[in-house]
């Protein structure tokens, strides 16, 4: 009888880990799903059971690219500590490839905070528009009045990409829409806060 249990319990951890890649494989059926708008709700009201698989999954060099992009997505509107992922995010800022690249911005600007701009900033140099865009989008979320200066600086020192249209004054116009965002809810933030006299 107590060799039966022994066996029983040494084969738990087995079982689990059964279960762990069964779920596992079901988020990558999830994330892989053309019509990924249902399955998103699904993943995201999962998270709470599957944060550690979420995780697993954005660190390893497995997981294919479409599935890191829309797990960031996934990640950033659940109800999970998402600051976990934060270390994982801006690594990806540096992936080679450009959708995981704006979907770890988008996550950045979502979850972060002023702290976790700088390398946003450094995103504005991207040879990709789409990722740099994308940076832009995030840094209106989360910067500071030391990002308005660095927004500032990039705006004079900015030197096109060649692949960039030379007509294309978008990109310039997004960074100036993103310092004037911060600028505004700097402002607000000021106005509805007033200073200790």
């Amino acid at each position: 009888m107590g060799l039966a249990i022994l066996v029983a319990a040494m084969a738990l951890p087995t079982q689990q880990a059964v279960v762990n890649r069964m779920k596992v494989d079901e988020v990558i059926v999830l994330l892989c799903g053309i019509e990924f708008k249902e399955s998103r709700t699904t993943l995201i009201a999962a998270a709470p059971e599957l944060a550690d698989q979420f995780r697993h999954m954005i660190d390893s060099p497995e997981t294919g690219l479409l599935q890191r992009a829309r797990l960031y997505g996934v990640v950033a509107d659940s109800k999970i500590d998402r600051k976990l992922f934060l270390p994982s995010a801006v690594r990806d800022l540096g992936h080679a490839d450009v959708w995981v690249r704006m979907s770890a911005c988008a996550f950045v600007g979502a979850v972060g905070t002023a702290a976790d701009s700088a390398p946003l900033l450094v995103m504005l140099f991207d040879p990709k528009i789409q990722a740099v865009y994308a940076a832009t989008r995030s840094l209106a979320l989360i910067g500071d009045d030391r990002t308005v200066i660095a927004l500032d600086l990039w705006l004079r020192i900015h030197r096109r990409p060649a692949d960039w249209a030379a007509g294309d004054m978008t990109i310039e116009n997004a960074v100036i829409k993103s310092r004037d965002e911060i600028k505004a809810r700097l402002a607000a933030a000021a106005k509805a806060s007033p200073a200790p006299k």
